[in-house]
């Protein structure tokens, strides 16, 4: 089998991205790939405005909406091969929450199939990092950096937080426990451990519905047991993967998070 290379800083994804798909039941497919748009009404259920201006970046693979502040938050989908991308309910919701208090966000959309063991999607999520960072594209640079993943990209956005200086923090929404070793080819341990990893001044919020598809509460709470003490869990009553029509629960969740506990670092 091929290896990937570490040593590839570009954004081609590897032969050994190029696996066969995991197969799927009909119930995640009709989920991840119902529609994501959320109209006037949606938005105003949980108090934001779909007004603010985004602009293409990263050659189209993401959408940036500069606050210029010292806050920058990436947003990472569900996994691409059912569906998911920067146009997601959840990833919408949530660039719309942190745009609601003036901090700059960032859409992000993995290049490639998602089909491997997710160092080439670390890769884009440490790129865009860098964007934010250091691009001169950038007006007022963030110094600070959130990571906010969604399923698949919960895993993705934990891990590579562990190779940005900057990120303090990240927040995975339903992370995919499991089913996380058909998602990675058997190399969820290696996400595992570096979204673990111990770090001063870091925060975590890990959450997860009572009602998940694909993780037990209990297996999520055992997981979650695991990672330091500077996580904070949250299991949410009644509700599934997908949260459609209830991405108000998840944006509260987080916007308590941020003011009890990510306010302390900014």
């Amino acid at each position: 089998m091929t290896t990937e290379s570490d040593k590839d800083e570009s954004l081609t994804v590897s032969e050994s991205e190029q696996k066969e798909e995991e197969p799927a039941t009909e119930e995640r497919q009709e989920g991840e790939k119902m529609d994501s748009s959320l109209n006037e009404n949606d938005l105003a259920s949980i108090g934001m405005s779909s007004t603010v201006n985004e602009q293409d970046v990263l050659e189209n693979m993401g959408r940036l909406c500069n606050f210029r502040c010292d806050l920058a938050v990436i947003i990472l989908h569900p996994w691409g091969l059912l569906g998911g991308d920067m146009n997601n309910n959840v990833v919408y919701s949530v660039s719309k929450y942190f745009q609601s208090r003036s901090i700059t966000t960032l859409r992000l959309n993995f290049k490639g199939m998602q089909v491997g063991w997710g160092y080439a999607e670390i890769k884009q999520v440490k790129m865009a990092a860098s964007f934010l960072l250091n691009s001169e594209e950038v007006a007022s640079k963030p110094t600070k950096i959130l990571i906010v993943g969604y399923s698949y990209g919960s895993f993705v956005g934990a891990s590579a937080s562990a190779d940005i200086p900057e990120c303090i923090g990240y927040v995975s929404i339903a992370p995919p426990f499991g089913v996380s070793h058909w998602l990675f080819m058997f190399n969820s341990s290696y996400h595992l451990k570096r979204a673990k990893m111990e770090k001063s001044n870091f925060v975590r919020l890990l959450m997860i519905g009572t009602s998940d598809n694909f993780t037990s509460e209990s297996m999520f709470q055992k997981v979650a047991s695991t990672f330091p003490k500077d996580t904070t869990t949250e299991v949410i009553q009644g509700l599934d993967h997908f949260f459609a029509g209830r991405e108000n629960e998840v944006v509260k969740v987080i916007d308590a998070w941020y003011d009890i506990t990510l306010s302390r670092l900014l």
